[in-house]
């Protein structure tokens, strides 16, 4: 599509990105998220927009110290799937992460299991496998995520 860009969120974005993904949390599927927390971690958000229209979304999170790179907050509008938009979006998250450095390049999911495996050929790892402080926060939200990565070198 020569209309379709993946651009870094603008805080004006915040609240169409917040009601956008809201269903997906209602559903379990995203992780919580409020205006503040994207704000702090704004430079690590990306939207898919087709004709200036946000359609779809991914979060590129860096733990340089590992090495490693999450792809987060993948979403696209129900209307805009099956489109190879999601596709786009994990293949721009590697390319960022691959730019960043990054050896290694992780997705936690509980619903998108069959997507990250079968589809984008990510392997399935153990949750030792995960940074730390990652771990640890994956451990208190209690949510049963399985990590899905690629190695990148």
């Amino acid at each position: 599509d020569s209309y379709r860009e993946i651009r870094p969120l603008k805080e004006e974005d915040i609240p169409e990105l917040l009601s956008m993904i809201a269903r997906s949390v209602v559903d379990s599927k995203l992780i919580n998220r409020n205006y503040e927390d994207i704000a702090a971690r704004m430079d690590s958000y990306y939207v898919l927009t087709l004709d200036d229209s946000i359609v779809g979304c991914v979060a590129v999170y860096p733990y340089p110290e590992h090495h490693s790179a999450e792809l987060g907050c993948l979403y696209i509008k129900h209307r805009h799937e099956g489109r190879g938009y999601g596709r786009a979006l994990c293949e721009f998250a590697k390319r960022k992460a691959e730019e960043m450095g990054m050896d290694f390049i992780f997705a936690l999911s509980q619903s998108a299991v069959h997507y990250f495996r079968d589809r984008m050929h990510y392997a399935e790892f153990s949750r030792d496998s995960l940074p730390p402080e990652r771990l640890r926060t994956l451990e208190l939200s209690g949510r049963k995520s399985g990590v899905f990565g690629l190695r990148l070198k």
